[in-house]
């Protein structure tokens, strides 16, 4: 048991030190299409970075490579096509006034814009006018006499919406119930703009993110394992052949957009054989014995990968880290020997192995993706697995190189 837990720890910083550690030193950029509005009104097309939204905006224009950052003011707006839209706003903070890209939620009678710093989560409400005042819902305590000190929200917001909107009586009631939330903000707008003005459309710039996405893979594969077994003195002396085999997988990939687009949970099924054998003779004075240890079985594996992939055009890199199991199936664990003395065969021995059948494993992958439009891809993948197992005589290791070629829709 010690010498596998320590195997595994020697491998799980292996893992980390091939695949993670390049994060460190990537220096792609997370772009999505969109455009900037200029100061003077006109728009630019090309791609925006993802990163830093409330204070630059780095920008690329459409057929350059030469990446611009535009702080507020320097432009009035600029938003991912389809997507948030953030404009210039002067914000009061506790530090004084400030120029900030702030994302515009709602745009109807009343404007509503949002934006987050160190301090936490700010939204803002703004009238025809033009005067700005943020919503907020602190918390208080209160001291009394009978029940001592307690904490409570002041909801200051609700005196504020009710201010805002009091030329609407229908929408009163309704103030109690708004929580400090992008949902229940954005629709108690949009329900003023619609009970006071039926000429416009209230226009709701946020984008509906899917809480999840699921994408299916079918792949097939090459591998090349090596076995040892270890914590028996006699086995351990075997040297095995290296089993290269196809294999066959199904990839489920489970996104998380709200969280990181670009972030996936991997279960993955495959299936395959493996098969090695090992000779070596021992001498016991003038007797030889000739050992022939034959392993195949084949295996069932379910691995659990998270993977970052990143969003650089069609052509996307990837990373993944994870671990799984391995059960071994039809398995055939045989030792044969033949003894031979002054160089005649005297007779033979067989033993079967008491092999284990189930397994733990790590994984790091990294590939290369070609994206055909967003749902669908082809993927190229190269990947190592350690796998232990420990049965009652021994224990055994499995290291596998693997290549995969795939089609995710």
């Amino acid at each position: 048991m010690t010498s596998a837990f320590i195997e595994s720890k020697r491998t799980l910083v292996l893992l980390y030190l091939v695949f993670l550690i390049p994060l460190s030193g990537n220096t792609q950029i997370d772009y999505t299409p969109g455009y900037i509005i200029k100061n003077e009104g006109d728009s630019v097309f090309g791609l925006i970075q993802e990163k830093n939204n409330y204070k630059v905006c780095r920008f690329r224009a459409s057929g350059s490579e030469l990446d611009q950052e535009f702080l507020p003011g320097t432009i009035q707006a600029y938003r991912f096509t389809e997507g948030k839209y953030f404009v210039s706003k002067t914000i009061e903070e506790e530090e004084g006034p400030r120029l900030l890209f702030v994302e515009y939620l709602v745009n109807g009678k009343v404007n509503l814009y949002y934006y987050n710093n160190f301090y936490g989560k700010h939204y803002l409400i703004e009238k025809e006018d033009g005067s700005l005042l943020e919503l907020s819902n602190s918390e208080e305590y209160i001291r009394t006499n009978e029940q001592g000190e307690f904490k409570r929200n002041s909801n200051e917001h609700v005196g504020l919406l009710a201010y805002y909107f009091s030329d609407c009586m229908e929408i009163q009631p309704e103030l109690a119930k708004v929580s400090i939330s992008h949902n229940s903000l954005v629709n108690i707008s949009k329900k003023y703009h619609e009970y006071v003005c039926e000429d416009e459309v209230c226009i709701i710039y946020e984008k509906q993110i899917p809480a999840l996405k699921v994408g299916i893979a079918p792949y097939v594969g090459y591998s090349f394992s090596s076995l040892r077994i270890k914590d028996e003195p006699l086995l351990e002396k075997f040297s095995f052949q290296n089993s290269n085999r196809a294999f066959v997988g199904l990839n489920f990939s489970f996104y998380f957009p709200r969280i990181n687009k670009n972030l996936a949970l991997q279960i993955d099924a495959n299936y395959g054989e493996l098969y090695s054998t090992s000779f070596r003779t021992f001498y016991y004075g003038y007797t030889e014995k000739h050992n022939s240890l034959e392993i195949d079985f084949s295996y069932l594996k379910a691995q659990f990968v998270f993977n970052y992939t990143w969003p650089t055009g069609r052509l996307r890199p990837s990373l993944g880290l994870g671990c799984g199991l391995m059960h071994a199936m039809n398995v055939t664990a045989d030792r044969f020997i033949v003894v031979e003395k002054d160089g005649e065969e005297t007779g033979t021995e067989f033993y079967s192995l008491n092999f284990e059948k189930d397994y733990f494993n790590l994984i790091g992958m990294a590939g290369v993706q070609y994206h055909i439009n967003r749902r669908q891809f082809v993927f190229f993948k190269l990947s190592y697995e350690s796998a232990f197992g420990i049965s009652t005589d021994f224990s055994t290791y499995i290291n596998t190189l693997g290549l995969r070629l795939g089609y995710s829709f």
